[in-house]
């Protein structure tokens, strides 16, 4: 609330000297605004929504799984399983690998069924990525998806690696404004 601070007039409110004005007119105190705008916070400003497949909204809950296969040379194995939770929608924002021996990323590929193979991530390169570095990933899965993310060890491999996958990103539901 702004302070009751009297105006800064150099006669006395009783005076005549104001041309028009009647004597014992007073303008009463002046409204002292802030010299800043105000901050934006929950309950000012202007609300903004942006889709929650690109940003993590309010309210959302972040996922960050890890797994890991012992894939043989020439064979294939289940990395990682996540079933997206009833209500919810899973955004996911990036993914990365690592192995034991490093080197062995050389030979894993992998993809992400979902439950169908997900367009655009089938047998990729282990090249991308970290289990620390992720790299961006754009996939939305609608709930009760399970997602499978499936290792493929080449049959060039000298012996059986134990491969681990990370998978990082959100859950969120969007409301309906009319």
């Amino acid at each position: 609330m702004a302070a009751l601070i009297r105006p800064q007039v150099a006669v006395t409110p009783g005076s005549s000297s104001f041309p028009g004005r009647t004597p014992g007119w007073d303008p009463g105190p002046a409204e002292i605004l802030p010299s800043q705008p105000g901050a934006l916070g929950p309950r000012t400003g202007i609300y903004v929504r942006l889709p929650g497949a690109n940003f993590p909204p309010a309210g959302s809950r972040p996922v960050d799984e890890m797994g890991d296969a012992n894939i043989a040379p020439g064979g294939t194995g289940i990395m990682l399983r996540y079933t997206v939770p009833d209500g919810v929608t899973f955004a996911a924002a990036g993914i990365g690998f690592t192995a034991a021996d490093e080197t062995s990323l050389a030979f894993l590929s992998w993809t992400i069924l979902a439950p169908d193979p997900v367009s655009g991530y089938i047998a990729k390169p282990s090249a991308i990525g970290s289990v620390r570095n992720l790299t961006e990933l754009v996939l939305v899965v609608g709930s009760s998806v399970t997602i499978v993310i499936q290792g493929a060890s080449s049959p060039a491999a000298a012996v059986t690696y134990d491969f681990i996958v990370r998978l990082r990103g959100w859950l969120y539901s969007e409301e309906v404004t009319r």
